[in-house]
């Protein structure tokens, strides 16, 4: 992490690493915590963001 300056104290233990979602609801908020994988955290509205920006540039590059 030199090459970035960043101190080895300055990271976070990935084992202790947790990850949270604010999804909206009729009620209000409800926050849910994110699930871990090796690569990563897996975040469904990012995921959902990614799919339509693909689906919108298709359609762009397809004269649609």
């Amino acid at each position: 992490m030199e090459e970035l300056g960043i101190a080895e104290d300055e990271l976070i233990d990935p084992a202790k690493a947790r990850g949270y979602e604010f999804q909206e609801t009729p009620e209000g908020t409800d926050v849910v915590s994110l699930e871990k994988r090796i690569g990563g955290f897996v975040v469904p509205s990012m995921n959902e963001t990614l799919k339509d920006l693909r689906q919108e540039t298709f359609r762009l590059y397809n004269g649609e």
